[in-house]
């Protein structure tokens, strides 16, 4: 009996040897099976991501401004796209690939724009599954728009406030947060209170989140934005970056190195010494740039479609006997003296009409500042003068041949004037000049400084700002062909 059960454990032994080394084959070969069909799919990827790339290449050159003629025919554009088309995409068609349906190339202008659409099936061998015989289809579609005008060159040249009042906390919670910080007291935060405290230290110490701040990061992102634009489309997008207070900086002088213009806009921040802000003096400067640099219709590189991005809170206050800053685009000063002075407890007469019109020029309005001393003479007498933006200056801007887009990041009155007879802040002249005759003038100057109203913005807080900033740079960059599928 148990040599009959040592015979059958044996036989069962042998027979589980068996079934394990069956099992293990069946196993080895399912895992095989599963990494041949994931290098060759990944492969597949690889190669249909290459003739993908060739075909959005392929399109934006042959929708590119230096193909699409207005002139042409819709026969002859198509074969003169067609052309540019084939040659770029077989340059760029990765050589494994075999062609089942050749490069299709279709033209069609629907309205104003043309669209040039492309189409291509191929087939890239795989590794493994050419054992079966079997090589794995490769193909795609773009569909790349231009409009007769566009441009393959644009400049955009960012001009930035720094003045204090950009050290405005972000946000109504930020604002109240610095107003009840016994450090700051303060809505705005500066590099030297009357005390000498740098109070923007010690806003970013506690994490508050100011102006400033969220109209550097909008910069970035801006320009990360011009940057996937450029590599998408190879048109050359030239941005500059620039500040004012009541002097005028280049903190970034035109480039295409977007690397480098990032690190140029994470060092913007408050100027360490503000007397003040001058859009009039910071426009005239910039204007010698922008005639250096030339300005058209971007077709080639030395008429760029050129843009410049105005931000600011549109107040001008700065000593008016700075270099070169002269108050108006018509006159030497301020509106003529008539006796009107903004003093302490003045009662303030009605407002007569907008402190500049439309082209700039000024009109007298209810009171001149006149803070410092009686006499009617203004110029060169180191008074500190504060008037909405004049958009005369902005004129001159334009007459370049460049789209003027401003952001008007709203002025707050910090401490908040009631205009109360028992409020402390009636016996500065400022506030109720300032709440009274400039505030209702800015959103109107700044509007009149735009090259139209579509390219006047304005923003009070984070989300309008980087909204506003975003919509300014599409609005730069949609003159470029792009890919539209």
């Amino acid at each position: 009996m148990f040599a009959f059960l040592t015979t059958k454990l044996r036989a069962m032994r042998a027979s589980a040897s068996g079934s394990a080394a069956l099992m293990f084959a069946f196993a080895s070969l399912a895992l095989v099976t599963m990494v041949a069909v994931a290098i060759d799919f990944s492969q597949m990827q690889k190669t249909k991501a290459k003739v993908q790339a060739a075909l959005d290449a392929a399109a934006l050159a042959a929708a590119n401004g230096s193909v699409i003629n207005a002139s042409n025919t819709l026969a002859q554009q198509q074969a003169a796209s067609a052309a540019v088309a084939q040659r770029v995409f077989a340059a760029q068609l990765p050589g494994e690939v075999t062609t089942v349906s050749p490069l299709s190339v279709q033209v069609t202008k629907p309205s104003n724009a043309y669209q040039v659409a492309l189409s291509y099936q191929g087939l890239a061998p795989q590794t493994f599954a050419r054992i079966l015989h079997f090589n794995a289809p490769v193909g795609g579609k773009a569909v790349a728009s231009y409009t007769p005008g566009g441009a393959a060159f644009v400049n955009i040249y960012i001009l930035v406030d720094v003045s204090t009042s950009m050290g405005l906390g972000a946000d109504a919670t930020d604002q109240s947060n610095m107003v009840n910080d016994t450090q700051i007291n303060c809505a705005i935060a500066c590099h030297g209170s009357g005390s000498g405290t740098d109070t923007i230290a010690i806003a970013k110490s506690k994490g508050y989140t100011l102006r400033i701040d969220i109209v550097r990061n909008a910069i970035q992102t801006a320009i990360q934005q011009a940057q996937a634009t450029a590599l998408a489309s190879g048109a050359t997008i030239q941005i500059g970056i620039y500040t004012f207070a009541d002097t005028f900086n280049t903190l970034a002088p035109l480039s295409t190195n977007y690397g480098a213009l990032l690190t140029s806009a994470a060092n913007l921040d408050i100027a360490t010494y503000d007397s003040g802000s001058s859009q009039g003096y910071a426009l005239k400067q910039l204007n010698a740039i922008i005639q250096a640099n030339g300005a058209g219709s971007g077709a080639t590189a030395s008429t760029p479609a050129s843009f410049v991005m105005l931000l600011t809170d549109g107040v001008a206050n700065a000593t008016d006997n700075q270099a070169g800053n002269v108050w108006t685009t018509s006159g030497n000063a301020m509106p003529a003296y008539t006796g009107g002075a903004c003093w302490p407890g003045q009662s303030l007469p009605a407002d007569t009409g907008p402190y500049f019109g439309p082209s700039g020029a000024p009109v007298s309005g209810a009171c001149v500042p006149n803070p410092y001393q009686a006499s009617p003479a203004h110029l060169g007498d180191n008074e500190m003068q504060i008037s909405p933006l004049d958009p005369g200056y902005c004129a001159a801007t334009k007459a370049l041949n460049v789209t003027l887009m401003t952001l008007y990041t709203t002025y707050v009155l910090t401490p908040a004037y009631t205009g109360s007879a028992t409020d402390a802040l009636t016996g500065d002249w400022r506030y109720p000049y300032i709440q009274q005759y400039v505030i209702p003038k800015i959103a109107p100057a700044m509007q009149a400084c735009a090259s139209g109203s579509s390219n006047a913005f304005v923003a009070s807080d984070s989300a309008s700002i980087k909204s506003a900033v975003a919509a300014m740079t599409n609005s730069a960059l949609s003159s470029i062909p792009k890919l539209t599928r």
